[in-house]
């Protein structure tokens, strides 16, 4: 992943499961996608027809991975008397990129941090967690120019029941068109959880995309990760095992 240059890749993903024959011709399954090279050495040629023949990957599905800036919405709010983030998952983003990708130091926080490191470092990519704020003052794109600033907006799973909250005390109406803009530019924006919903919510998904009717969980007494801020939903809302 250090290969990785700005706005050049040797490198696709496929965020999709797959399944592939092994050396052993025996089918192995993918749950959670993968990442292929695209090295001369590796795949060049009939490589991609090889690649389609052994798996069921649809390589017209891939995605090309660049050092680009990326974006994590993220929003501080007092839950229960403590401090935690609507967007329950921004740090898990945060960590996955330092930690797995190993192409930061760390994650970047707000405008101002974004900027000094770019000061630094104009050439090569980062992930910034930004504030309502943060949407507001162009850290997204330049209003006069349309040029984007970051390719890549992040909404990470929320906190269960704060959708009026998310978007009548901090993403704004105003917000809400910057963030459209950027995506009429060419930004991308991608979800996790229920985050699709608040798109719909936004404007920028067709209503009636989500269904938000049922609340899907598990009640593995094993479990040790329950979902944080769902308890007095689960008490009225139809439940799917």
């Amino acid at each position: 992943m250090n290969s990785i240059k700005k706005e050049d890749t040797k490198f696709i993903l496929y965020p999709y499961p797959f399944n592939y024959l092994d050396n052993n011709n025996e089918e192995k399954n993918v749950t959670n996608g993968g990442f292929f090279s695209l090295n001369d050495s590796l795949l060049n040629g009939g490589k991609f027809k090889y690649l389609q023949n052994i798996s069921s990957v649809q390589i017209g599905k891939a995605k090309g991975i660049y050092d680009i800036d990326i974006a994590i919405m993220s929003l501080n709010y007092v839950y229960k008397g403590k401090e935690t983030d609507l967007f329950t998952e921004a740090g898990l983003f945060c960590d996955y990129f330092v930690n797995q990708l190993n192409k930061l130091s760390s994650c970047l926080d707000g405008k101002n941090e974004y900027l000094e490191y770019k000061s630094y470092y104009p050439n090569k990519g980062a992930v910034v967690r930004v504030s309502e704020k943060d949407i507001l003052n162009e850290t997204l794109f330049d209003s006069e120019s349309g040029q984007l600033k970051f390719k890549l907006l992040i909404f990470s799973d929320y906190l269960t029941g704060n959708e009026e909250t998310i978007l009548n005390e901090y993403i704004n109406q105003e917000a809400r068109e910057i963030i459209k803009q950027f995506r009429d530019l060419g930004g991308h924006i991608i979800t996790s959880g229920k985050s699709g919903y608040l798109l719909e919510l936004m404007g920028l998904l067709p209503q009636g995309t989500y269904d938000n009717s049922i609340t899907i969980h598990t009640k593995n007494k094993e479990s040790t990760n329950p979902i944080y801020g769902c308890e007095n939903i689960y008490k009225n809302s139809p439940i799917v095992l």
